[in-house]
């Protein structure tokens, strides 16, 4: 009985949205389980190379209610809590695809920290104009991201 009510939880919140927030959100849980798909089948460093800076070709979005990068942003963090194994790398990448499309330049960024054990950490946040839209954690500061790549090369 508790995951009936859990399912009518889910679906009052997607009555609540408005057509722009559930558009958004569909198109999230189809970037990010693309992007999911892709971390899943191939390396990190293959599928990140693959999204940075892709677009997609031939349909640019115009919807200017659908273009807000924190609306994109939350419609991502939403579709993550859906989609199994969505970390952070995954939504930042599928937060960067969904903003190309728009024709928005973001900056994805990965840094390294040590945990409490002295072992690595690796996470992944979006960046635009030095504003964190994606992977902002309350101790992001400890991270030290790696040198910024251009969206352009290799």
């Amino acid at each position: 009985m508790a995951g009936w009510s859990a399912k009518m939880r889910q679906l009052k919140r997607w009555r609540s949205l408005d057509d722009c927030e559930r558009k958004l959100l569909l198109e999230a849980l189809v970037a990010l389980g693309r992007v999911r798909m892709a971390l899943w089948l191939r390396p990190s460093s293959a599928a990140f190379r693959d999204y940075r800076g892709r677009t997609s070709t031939g349909s640019q979005v115009v919807d200017a209610d659908s273009s807000d990068p924190a609306q994109v942003a939350l419609a991502v963090r939403r579709a993550g809590k859906v989609i199994p194994a969505s970390t952070c790398l995954a939504q930042a990448l599928a937060t960067q695809m969904m903003l190309a499309r728009r024709g928005i330049t973001v900056e994805v960024r990965i840094g390294v920290a040590r945990d409490e054990h002295r072992s690595f950490e690796a996470h992944a946040w979006v960046e635009l104009g030095g504003r964190v839209l994606i992977g902002n954690l309350n101790d992001l500061d400890r991270f030290e991201p790696f040198p910024r790549f251009s969206q352009e090369g290799g």
